[in-house]
This record gives C-alpha cells, structure tokens and sequence, in this order.
C-alpha cells in the first residue's frame, strides 16, 4: 500500500479471532493511494458479529427478600429479550484502521514513505468505517458505511487535521455464498456516493464506485491454520464533465493467513499483492499501475467478546528497512 495499511477489512482471520465482515471491509488498504485515486471501498469489514448478550449476574446478597430478586431477574430478561431482538435485525459494526510512525523515527508525526523518508503529505492516523444496516435475514445485510479519517497532526499542505469526511457508501452483504468443508465465501456490493471534496469522485467528477467484494476463507483441516484471501474490483462511472485521465477502475488482491494460539489471540500475516490502478485514455491492462506490495505481520486478541485489536508492523520487502516500515493496527468491532 503507498502509504500504509492493510478494508475492509479486516485482519481476516478465523472467525474465532475475527469477525468475518459483511460491511465494512471495505478496505483495510483504502489509503494506500489516497494521494492521487483514494477508494472508497475496503474493507470492507465488521459485518455480523453475534452481540453480546451476557449481563453481569445481579447479586445482591443473602439479606436480598426473594421478591426484589425475583423482579431484578425478570428486568434483566426483559431487558436481554430486547437486546436479542435489535441484533436480530439491526448491523452496527465499526473497522478501523490506525497509520503509525515509521520504526526507525517513531516520535514522527508523519507517516514513512515506501522508500523510508518522511512522507509529509500524511501525518498519523486513524481511518474509520462505521456501518448501519438491516438484516434482511440472518446472511443478507443492506445499509450504509460511513466513512471519515482522524488525525490530531497537520500536515504541510494544512489538511489532515482532525476529522475529515469521506465519501460514505450503499453496500448490501452476502455470508455463506458458499459455506462447505472449512470454505466459506462471502460476498457484499457497495457503491461510492459523490458526497465530499475530499473523496475521488467529486475531485474528478464521477457519478459512483461500483465494488464487488469477496472473502474466500478456507480453514486447513486437522490444524490451526486458516488462509484466505480479500479481493475486490472498482468500476469508476464518470460523468459527462469527467476530468480527463480519470481513474477508470482498480483491482484488489490480499492474501492473508491467520495461526490460531487460542482462542482469542491468533498470530495473522497479510499481504497487499495487487494495488492496480488505471487511468481512462491509457492501455486497458498495459495502463494499469500497482503500488508497491507489503507484507504485515501481526497479531489479533478479542480483548472482547466481538471486538479485536490488531496491531502489525507494515513492511515493504523490496525495500526492507527500520525507516520504511511502520506501525500500525486494525480495530474490529461489532455492536449488533
């Protein structure tokens, strides 16, 4: 990725680690190339993840009269019976994804470059999907993700300050396309609306992004290993005053794999194989562009049933060093 990550979404890793999104996995790579063609896709992650309907025991002590016992459990069944019903039918969920100083400048305000120099353009960061949706049934989800970045530092062009609006995105989500020994598919459509200045569509005057997304994820039998892999393809819709040698489409593919220590802690490498890109009025495959591939080892702990941190450090292998690799992380998390 040209300036750190890794949508959607979504380490992906084993459900038991990570819930597998619907919705905002948009991208976990969507800034990779914000400077010149920012997606509004990835990841993508975080869809439907069970709520957690545990509610602390309400023990009150021997001197508790049954009766007010009695009443305290039934509010809480009441109150547990409601909660049941929302995440029925309501997707609340957020992805997250943090861009961190390089390892060799860690007090840095700002990101590294690919070749281990200060990239001013993009200080530190936190890039957030945040999705609302119904659930059409237990497997289908339609609703919208909002998209925006944080940042607490400026930068030398005087932008990336606090927070930033993105384009947000219409998406509707499909779990279990395929579900059979240990393969799981599952598929979501989202499409981009021209809703800020800072986004790709409005700056080159597009109408939409429309982005098929799938995550085909195969558990290896008889182990602890899971592999997978998060790819998508954005068709870019111009508008009659489309600026010339607009972004026409893009093609995602992240190979990712996950080792499972327990339950909640797994140990999750990533890898950001194809970043292409291509611009209208060039070769329809020789016009195509990728960014520079990086790899990011890290681990992921639920620290909550439904939530999970995911720190990683991003390296670029063909120009390996302390300066050019970063810090970053992945939160997860769904309400509903």
């Amino acid at each position: 990725m040209k300036h750190s990550v890794w949508v959607l979404a979504l380490l992906l890793v084993s459900p038991n680690v990570l819930a597998q999104s619907s919705g905002t996995a948009v991208a976990v790579e969507t800034q990779k190339n914000q400077a010149t063609s920012p997606s509004g896709a990835a990841a993508t992650m975080g869809a439907a993840v069970q709520s957690n309907d545990r509610t602390p025991a309400n023990v009150t002590g021997a001197a508790a009269p049954p009766d007010s016992a009695t009443q305290t459990s039934t509010g809480t069944a009441q109150g547990s019976s409601v909660l049941d019903a929302i995440s029925k039918k309501v997707a609340l969920s957020y992805f997250g994804v943090f861009r961190g100083p390089g390892l060799g400048k860690l007090d840095s305000t700002f990101q590294p470059t690919v070749y281990g120099a200060t990239d001013r353009t993009n200080t530190q960061s936190l890039e957030s999907y945040i999705t609302t949706g119904y659930k059409i049934n237990s497997d289908v989800t339609a609703g919208v993700i909002t998209h925006f970045f944080y940042s607490p530092f400026t930068n030398v062009a005087g932008t990336n300050s606090e927070l930033q609006m993105w384009d947000p995105l219409l998406v509707i989500g499909k779990k279990n396309l395929v579900n059979q020994g240990g393969l799981n598919i599952s598929g979501k459509l989202t499409a981009q609306l021209p809703a800020t200045t800072e986004d790709i569509l409005r700056s080159q005057h597009m109408a939409t992004g429309l982005s098929p997304t799938f995550n085909i994820s195969y558990d290896i039998p008889n182990s602890k290993w899971n592999v997978s892999l998060y790819t998508y393809v954005t068709a870019y819709i111009p508008t009659t005053t489309a600026v010339p040698g607009f972004t026409s489409y893009k093609i995602y593919a992240a190979p990712n794999c996950t080792y499972q220590f327990s339950e909640k802690v797994g140990f999750t490498v990533w890898v950001d194989a194809l970043q292409l890109t291509r611009n209208q009025g060039t070769g329809f495959i020789s016009g195509m562009k990728n960014y520079t591939p990086d790899v990011e080892p890290g681990i992921a702990w639920e620290f909550v049933k439904g939530f999970t941190f995911n720190p990683m450090i991003n390296i670029y292998p063909w120009h390996a060093s302390l300066a050019s690799s970063s810090i970053q992380a992945v939160i997860t998390g769904a309400v509903f």
